[in-house]
């Protein structure tokens, strides 16, 4: 009889997600661990601990796997509140996947518009972060979604009054 929060770590490492691991492989990880398996890779002895009873193929596609989880997880934590979603959050992740709530926050509409976010997510976390309504980032991406927009229509140049008034319009 496992507490709810052990049997959900129990079922998830189980799921599928991780290659070769099982109910009873992940029953071993879990009495290890504890039920936090975020909390507990994080520590620098962790794969040393997991060695005694798992095999180190078995380890690394759990560290590796947990690590993407866990850098989506934040992703998705940080962008929902900005109107961001579970898709966005694991194409920021497969782009950007180490600190990538960090890099999304230094360029949020370089990596934000890259992974679908739209412009105005973008300028939202961008006002969040504290980024100045003139930033060159901000000037560059309104020149892209402008001229894609142009671009869209079947317009390959645009004349300056154009280009302003499709910026007006964003």
């Amino acid at each position: 009889p496992y507490s709810d929060r052990t049997q959900v770590t129990i079922d998830y490492l189980s799921s599928g997600a991780f290659n070769g691991i099982g109910k009873k492989t992940a029953s071993k990880i879990v009495a290890i661990t504890g039920a936090d398996i975020f909390s507990f890779i994080q520590k620098p002895e962790a794969k040393e601990i997991l060695k005694k009873e798992i095999s180190e193929l078995k380890i690394d596609s759990l560290f590796q796997t947990l690590r993407n989880t866990f850098q989506t997880k934040m992703a998705m934590d940080y962008i929902g509140q900005f109107g961001g979603d579970y898709t966005h959050a694991a194409r920021i992740t497969q782009q950007c996947p180490i600190n990538s709530v960090d890099v999304l926050k230094s360029n949020c509409y370089k990596l934000g518009m890259d992974a679908g976010l739209s412009f105005f997510v973008c300028d939202s976390i961008a006002h969040h972060e504290g980024y100045f309504a003139y930033d060159e980032r901000r000037i560059a991406a309104l020149l892209n979604v402008a001229l894609s927009r142009i671009s869209a229509g079947g317009h390959t140049c645009s004349d300056i009054d154009s280009l302003c008034s499709k910026i007006e319009n964003i």
